[in-house]
């Protein structure tokens, strides 16, 4: 629910932590249906935490991985 509610308002910038989190099968491919229609639509910008690489292949363009507070690396998944 409060993932619609961060749509009504359509930002230009979404930030999701962990959105998938706990989700059922069926609710996180809503999810995804939900995040990238906003990303068609409103040509918007979504900066998403996950753990779980199915989520961020389905959902990203560009990876940065994070570890022990450092910047290991920034990839373009796409090409």
């Amino acid at each position: 629910m409060a993932l619609i509610q961060a749509f009504i308002s359509s930002p230009s910038i979404l930030f999701l932590d962990e959105p998938m989190n706990a989700l059922d099968e069926k609710s996180v491919r809503l999810t995804k249906q939900v995040i990238l229609s906003y990303l068609k639509k409103e040509n918007g910008l979504v900066i998403l935490t996950s753990h779980i690489s199915e989520d961020i292949s389905d959902l990203c363009t560009d990876v940065l991985v994070v570890e022990n507070g450092h910047i290991q690396y920034v990839k373009d998944i796409q090409s």
